[in-house]
C-alpha cells in the first residue's frame, strides 16, 4: 500500500515527469527496499529475503515451465510418449507439498518446434527446489521423460497473484 502511495505521488509530480525511467525506477526500487526493510525490523516478521514479502501484501508464486522435443529416434512413438508423460506427470498433482498445479500441453500447434510444455505452479522458490528433487517426481522424470528427450528448455520466473 505504501509503495502505490509513494510511486503514485512520485509519477504525478511535476518534478520527476522529465526524469529518465531509469532513475525514477531506481527510485523506485530503494523506496519498495526501505519499506520491506522497515517491516523486517520493526514489525518483527521473520524474513529469509526481501523477496518474502510483497509490498502490495500480495504473495509471489514461482511458475515453472518445461519445453521438451523428442530425440529423433523415438519419434515413430512421440504420441504414446507424449500420452504417458502427460498421463504421470499430471498425476503428480496434490502430491509434493507446494506444488499447486502442474500442467503437461501435448497439443502444440504447427508453428511450435517443441513437443511437449509442462506449465506448473508453485508456493515459491523453495517449492521448486523441492519438487525438483521430490522422489516421486525424479521416478516420473527418469522413467517417462529423460529416456525420450532430446533436448530441455526451462524458464522459471515469479508473479504476484
Amino acid at each position: 500500500m505504501i509503495f502505490t502511495i509513494v510511486k503514485t505521488a512520485l509519477l504525478s509530480t511535476s518534478y520527476f515527469e522529465n526524469l529518465y525511467p531509469f532513475y525514477i525506477s531506481q527510485l523506485l526500487l530503494k523506496c519498495e527496499c526501505a519499506i520491506l526493510i522497515y517491516v523486517k525490523i520493526f514489525k518483527r516478521i521473520p524474513l529469509t529475503s526481501l523477496r518474502d514479502v510483497s509490498v502490495k501484501g500480495e504473495k509471489i508464486m514461482v511458475k515453472h515451465v518445461i519445453i521438451w522435443q523428442i530425440k529423433g529416434e523415438c519419434r515413430a512413438d512421440a504420441e504414446k510418449i507424449k500420452a504417458a508423460a502427460k498421463e504421470n506427470l499430471e498425476a503428480l498433482n496434490g502430491q509434493i507439498p507446494g506444488m499447486r498445479e502442474l500442467h503437461i500441453n501435448i497439443n502444440g500447434l504447427s508453428t511450435s518446434n517443441g513437443d511437449l510444455m509442462l506449465d506448473g505452479s508453485y508456493d515459491d522458490f523453495e517449492s521448486l527446489k523441492g519438487y525438483s528433487g521430490h522422489p516421486k517426481h525424479v521416478h516420473v522424470a527418469d522413467t517417462y521423460i529423460r529416456p525420450y528427450m532430446q533436448v530441455r528448455m526451462c524458464f522459471d520466473y515469479e508473479v504476484q497473484e
